[in-house]
């Protein structure tokens, strides 16, 4: 026993000392350098070498919260589709760290699920305001109103509310094999899995009691002009439309990020969500037990943020590689003649998610919640006003990311009664704080400007205003002179997940047949998941899963 004890320890130690390995040399690369040029060209996503512009303190940001709700925020980081113990251990329990076997024998089988969200306001409101909506308004510097949004910087001329809806669907073919090693090495084992994911996410936007009294944009000289042509056309007439930002409106081009959706709000993606090896050792097997640990590794083979859309489909860690380990075991609580039994099992991962490239879309600092949708003055080298653009265009920014921890804690009680067999369990899953570790703004130097609601110069009159106190709320009054948007003024905690956590209870019913040299058995399969407030998404899910023991 006193063996067992070290081994067990000793394996302990070997992963936590390589996930902190890990997480300290991630950390070595995540400091400030005062001499980054940041007009390095990173507009080929995650091709280029990166500037350590970093900011992680995220904790002074001024984004609303309201009873634990996180609100308007610009990314949204799911949890993993190839993380689920539930579907791992319903059907491959009891056919696998068997005691006795001297041959190669393990267990094959395939988990055909459906998952939906719910709570979809509440999931709309990391998005919107702590209700799921967007309320819009026109007001100018001199009559602010704080608690609309300047609909003038989506190119909409009237008032009105938007109500938020996110939902998120995924049909997931999770391929599993598991195989008993003992043959060769006694006591070893592998796992392999790879989880083929077709995603659908939403973010629908109502329209709800919008009302606009004009046709045209103000006139270059008036507060809320967007072009230095008089009579120009109002492009938007309805919020959806508006939130997308297709099309450019005035001297405003079209919204390259950060767009609400597109064609009835919805997108999909497909694909190996990750390739998942486990390697391990049962230090304990017998009878009536089994107690083991191992080595995982999870390949990103999951598509990566893009910031093009807010709520965009992603299936997998976000390209993040996967490295940590695993704990598993099961006990056999009650046994009658071999006919009837009880035993519990346990599955836990540990994972450390390794820095990798990806766009998304930054704010701007101590300018509170959707700074990355205001509008912006471009200036040539004189300082004189030649056009507009959307900080989100430039605020894009293409750099590393990642999460010092992840895990994933099953419980699952399994009576089996001749061939017929019912589980019942619980599942915990948690994610640290996501961190940003360097990257490259494409926003130029001294080029572009906050408008506000400032007017837009003309050809024979340049009005070389600006406004950098402005917010998406409140717009100031004009600066004493021209105060340009530096790439270091950007900061990425719109677009970093909080620490996120879910509860979810799971249950089974199928049938084994035991008497075939190759045992196959079906089981029929439902779980329900409960995300903390607006940071984890809330699902339920129904599925199926066939597999065979040998």
């Amino acid at each position: 026993m006193k063996s067992m004890l070290f081994k067990s320890l000793s394996i302990a130690l070997l992963l936590t000392a390589s996930t902190n390995i890990i997480a300290d040399n991630c950390n070595a690369s995540c400091s400030k350098n005062n001499s980054c040029d940041y007009n390095t060209n990173c507009n080929d996503c995650c091709d280029n070498d990166y500037c350590n512009f970093c900011d992680t303190d995220c904790d002074n940001y001024c984004y609303s919260k309201c009873n634990g709700n996180y609100n308007y925020q610009t990314h949204f980081s799911i949890r993993p589709q190839d993380l689920n113990a539930a579907r791992w251990l319903i059907g491959t329990a009891g056919n696998i760290h068997l005691c006795g076997k001297e041959e190669f024998y393990g267990y094959s089988g395939i988990a055909l699920e459906y998952t939906q969200s719910f709570k979809n306001c509440r999931l709309a409101s990391y998005f919107g305001n702590s209700c799921g909506g967007l309320n819009f308004g026109q007001g100018t510097y001199e009559d602010p109103n704080p608690e609309t949004i300047k609909a003038i910087n989506w190119g909409l001329t009237g008032q009105g509310n938007s109500c938020l809806c996110a939902k998120v669907s995924n049909f997931i073919a999770d391929i599993q094999f598991w195989f008993g090693l003992d043959e060769w090495i006694c006591g070893w084992w592998a796992d392999l899995r790879f989880p083929i994911v077709w995603t659908k996410w939403e973010l629908s936007a109502s329209n709800n009691n919008y009302n606009s009294n004009t046709t045209y944009y103000p006139n270059p000289d008036q507060e809320n002009s967007v072009s230095k042509y008089d009579a120009v056309q109002v492009v938007y007439t309805d919020i959806p439309s508006a939130l997308n930002g297709s099309i450019g409106f005035g001297q405003v081009p079209q919204l390259k990020y950060g767009r609400f959706g597109q064609s009835c709000n919805s997108q999909t993606a497909s694909g190996i969500a990750g390739l998942r090896f486990d390697i391990g050792y049962d230090f304990l097997r017998c009878d009536t037990m089994y107690l083991g640990t191992g080595f995982t590794f999870i390949a990103p083979t999951g598509n990566r943020p893009k910031a093009v859309y807010l709520f965009e489909p992603i299936y997998g860690a976000q390209k993040n590689w996967q490295i940590g380990g695993t704990i598993v075991g099961g006990w056999e609580l009650w046994n009658c003649n071999d006919e009837q039994t009880f035993t519990a099992y346990l599955d836990a991962t540990f994972l450390t998610l390794l820095k990798t490239q990806q766009r998304r879309l930054f704010g701007i600092k101590d300018r509170g919640p959707l700074s990355s949708f205001m509008l912006l003055k471009q200036f040539d080298d004189d300082d004189t006003e030649i056009g507009l653009d959307r900080v989100a265009n430039f605020s894009a920014t293409c750099g590393k990311f990642r999460s010092k921890f992840m895990t994933d804690i099953a419980i699952m009680f399994q009576y089996a009664n001749c061939g017929f067999v019912a589980n019942i369990g619980y599942e915990f899953w948690y994610r640290s704080q996501e961190e940003f570790c360097g990257g490259c703004p494409s926003l130029p130097r001294d080029s572009y400007a906050l408008k506000g609601s400032l007017p837009v110069g003309t050809t024979d009159d340049p009005n070389n205003q600006t406004a950098s106190n402005s917010t998406i709320f409140v717009p100031a009054s004009p600066d004493d002179e021209i105060v340009y948007l530096q790439p270091e003024d950007l900061t990425p905690c719109p677009a970093l997940n909080p620490e996120a956590w879910s509860n979810k209870v799971f249950g089974s019913f199928g049938y084994q047949w035991a008497d075939c040299d190759w045992q196959p058995s079906l089981f029929l399969f439902g779980e329900a998941e409960f995300g903390k407030t607006n940071v984890a998404i809330s699902q339920w899910g129904v599925g199926l899963k066939g597999g065979i023991a040998f």
